[in-house]
């Protein structure tokens, strides 16, 4: 896997987490089935299968996805960042690609409290992706495809 960690995402972070009124905050990349949280705010950084993972909605979705409270939707209640710490209720994830398109991973902000009115709040995470695209655009390293 391409090394992120020189990237800028720690005050991107902060800023978004603090703009939003959310504890956490994160970008987690994805490959060979495994999520990589390349930086985090106000969470442990932890890798973990995909399909636990709610950010691994994000990516199999490819489009933003926002649960105003994971512990009552059927998709995140039994998975363990859920189910268990950090606690995450209200969840909020938008896709990231690479300079080829492929979505590698996703940007999202978490609270430990339910928010009924997270989706108002998903404006401000998807307002910069590009108009004709479904997804927010990173400066990734380029997937690496192996036979």
């Amino acid at each position: 896997m391409p090394s992120y960690t020189n990237l800028p995402f720690d005050g991107l972070l902060e800023t978004l987490a603090q703009r939003l009124g959310v504890p956490m905050a994160g970008v987690s990349i994805h490959e060979r089935g495994q999520e990589h949280l390349v930086a985090c705010y106000g969470l442990d950084a932890a890798n973990t299968p995909s399909a636990q993972s709610p950010c691994g909605h994000v990516v199999a979705h490819g489009a933003p996805l926002v649960v105003a409270d994971a512990l009552t939707d059927a998709r995140f209640a039994p998975l363990p960042f859920v189910a268990g710490p950090p606690w995450i209720r209200p969840f909020a994830g938008c896709p990231l690609t690479d300079a080829s398109g492929h979505i590698r991973g996703a940007l999202f902000v978490a609270d430990r409290q339910p928010r009924p009115d997270f989706r108002d709040d998903e404006r401000l995470l998807t307002a910069h992706r590009p108009r004709s695209g479904r997804t927010a655009r990173a400066e990734l390293p380029a997937r690496r495809v192996r036979a």
